[in-house]
């Protein structure tokens, strides 16, 4: 996980996700969180479920881009309960260097990731849900996980969004097309 930990960004969330993901895996699951805290409030809710669950989390803070891609890319998985976003650049950023994601299906979410398979959506606040899919991507064997990061689909929605000269003209596209 990687953003502004706050509430909005599901940060109290998490451990009550990660738990259930180990009791559906039988085993413990590695967090390993990076951004910075925006209050105490937050943060101390935060640890003191962490304690509470006896979860594993490694906290690195707010990283440099490159350390934050080299951590990504050897991540299973970014779950992301977000509350609020706009365009995910986190979930661009996770799918960019071949990390699967679970996020709640707000509109931002949806509009932008919908009907890619490395993005697997669940209702908004259902945490249950989120647990089920992180699990089953947990347990992908190494083939079935290399086949979902590098279907052509996502391959083509990556290089599209690989700059904003490129977003921007499908998007101009979009517009010539329903104004001609």
């Amino acid at each position: 996980f990687w953003s502004r930990l706050n509430q909005d960004k599901g940060i109290h969330e998490l451990p009550d996700i990660i738990k259930r993901i180990q009791s559906k895996l039988s085993r413990k699951v590695k967090l390993v969180l990076m951004g910075r805290f925006f209050d105490k409030y937050n943060e101390r809710l935060f640890w003191s479920k962490v304690r509470k669950y006896g979860l594993d989390v490694e906290y690195l803070g707010f990283v440099p881009k490159e350390k934050l891609y080299d951590v990504a890319s050897k991540a299973k998985l970014l779950i992301y309960p977000t509350h609020v976003d706009g365009f995910s650049l986190v979930v661009l950023e996770a799918l960019a260097v071949g990390t699967p994601v679970v996020a709640y299906g707000i509109p931002a979410i949806k509009s932008v990731y919908s009907g890619l398979n490395a993005v697997k959506i669940v209702e908004e606040f259902d945490q249950e849900g989120m647990s089920r899919k992180a699990s089953e991507i947990l347990s992908l064997r190494e083939k079935e996980l290399d086949e979902i990061i590098n279907e052509p689909k996502l391959l083509d929605f990556l290089k599209l969004h690989s700059s904003w000269d490129n977003v921007a003209n499908a998007v101009k596209n979009i517009i010539m097309k329903y104004t001609s």
